[in-house]
């Protein structure tokens, strides 16, 4: 979650204001993200097909906003 929240704090804000990322841990998500970010784009992106990352990136991943995040 934290990794999700620092790619983009407004889209997945609701789980810090739930609760379900805790906010000490939020307010470094953000770097976490960069670091894993840079990570992927030095170590797997070269080794990765173009077209097929493409066609997957344009998929949507993420539920309906209308279905209900289940508290674990």
């Amino acid at each position: 979650m934290c990794i999700a929240y620092g790619a983009d704090p407004k889209l997945f804000g609701d789980s810090v204001r739930q609760g379900i990322l805790p906010w000490e841990r939020a307010e470094f998500c953000d770097e976490e993200y960069e670091q894993i970010q840079g990570a992927y784009e030095e170590l797997i992106g070269p080794h990765i097909d173009e077209a097929l990352a493409k066609k997957n990136f344009r998929r949507s991943w993420l539920r309906e906003a209308d279905v209900p995040l289940r508290k674990q």
